[in-house]
């Protein structure tokens, strides 16, 4: 497990994850209902502004995006990527109590419709941001643990 203290970053704009190991995760309470994680879900573009992201939607949506940058030929995750998405899937359904997940994020740009990131430093490309993925139990306490969060900023300010 990483610490960090402060801001560290050797990149002009990097994040971070927090995970809220004290308190347990607190479930939706919904069910029997179709999941659509889209941009409308909650943040879904993590670069150069000074914000910690403490929503559930946001949250599943960052963790999707490092699946989807783990599959990078680069990442030394690229082996993980499927196992990471179906953790992803089976900790979404329990603490929602939805029964299908449909994925509307993109990585892609197109000036059609709204694309989703990762900065480049903070992404599973280069070895970052991927320590929810470590077990189920990280995972949940990362989505749905109130006091996890994701912090973005840069060093020009």
């Amino acid at each position: 497990m990483k610490t960090r203290i402060g801001f560290v970053s050797n990149s002009s704009s990097s994040s971070f994850i927090v995970i809220d190991y004290k308190n347990e995760p607190s479930k939706i309470g919904l069910n029997d209902f179709t999941l659509v994680v889209s941009p409308d879900l909650g943040k879904n573009q993590f670069g150069w502004e000074d914000e910690r992201t403490f929503d559930w939607g946001s949250k599943i949506i960052f963790c999707y995006l490092q699946t989807i940058y783990a599959k990078n030929k680069n990442s030394k995750f690229k082996l993980y990527s499927d196992s990471w998405l179906t953790m992803l899937e089976d900790v979404i359904k329990e603490y929602t109590g939805c029964k299908k997940i449909e994925w509307f994020i993109t990585t892609e740009y197109d000036h059609n419709s709204e694309y989703s990131y990762i900065d480049h430093a903070s992404s599973a490309v280069e070895d970052r941001n991927t320590e929810m993925f470590d077990n189920y139990d990280s995972l949940s306490r990362f989505i749905f643990g109130s006091n996890s969060f994701i912090q973005t900023d840069n060093d020009n300010s």
